[in-house]
């Protein structure tokens, strides 16, 4: 049965995401188009850039630190490029803007990564609303390092994982997993538009 999600956040008056995969499998690339239509909602104020070091979100505010992340105003779309490893004071302040600050600012926030070993951001995937992978065959032991946090059972983590390695040789450019981390569904995305709120199709 699909059910109705919303990863690009488009629908949603806050949120937050992690966008994960290996360099050039479309991380970017997907994040400007949701940037392009994020900011024509009225309700989205402004986007704010950490560590865009190719200017990628021409329409952004770059952010000098990590600690300019605790002043980004209320209704505004904020977005971490590359994340690779963070000091415990940025974790803390990472930690605060997706437990705290997204819903009580109705912030927007991407979280974009190659990995969340030694990035500090595993023990924090309970804290994002979705999680969405690239479609690349390396991500298949990256979905079980993830879900490993979120305590799913053998006979689920194995269903999943095959699910990403018979459908990842299927898939062209474009497409990307989905991980709800409150309801623990992991979805197939076979295009772009499928991450806009809609319906989605589980592994089952």
């Amino acid at each position: 049965m699909p059910d109705l999600l919303d990863p690009t956040l488009l629908g949603s008056p806050y949120g937050s995401c992690l966008v994960i995969g290996k360099s050039g499998t479309g991380k970017t690339t997907l994040l400007r188009s949701v940037v392009d239509l994020q900011l024509k909602r009225p309700e989205v104020k402004r986007l704010f850039v950490f560590n865009d070091k190719d200017n990628q979100y021409a329409r952004g505010k770059k952010l000098s630190s990590f600690a300019d992340l605790r002043a980004i105003p209320p209704h505004s779309m904020v977005i971490l490029e590359d994340v690779i490893v963070l000091r415990k004071r940025e974790e803390d302040i990472l930690r605060l803007l997706l437990n705290f600050d997204c819903h009580h600012k109705k912030i927007h926030a991407f979280v974009v990564a190659h990995h969340v070993y030694k990035t500090s951001l595993l023990n924090m995937l309970p804290f994002f609303h979705y999680i969405i992978f690239t479609s690349h065959k390396s991500n298949a032991p990256l979905v079980k390092v993830c879900l490993s946090s979120f305590h799913l059972d053998k006979s689920e983590m194995d269903k999943i994982v095959n699910f990403v390695q018979s459908s990842v040789a299927e898939r062209s450019d474009g497409s990307y997993f989905v991980f709800d981390c409150a309801s623990l569904n992991f979805y197939g995305a076979p295009y772009f538009e499928s991450l806009l709120p809609c319906l989605l199709y589980t592994s089952d």
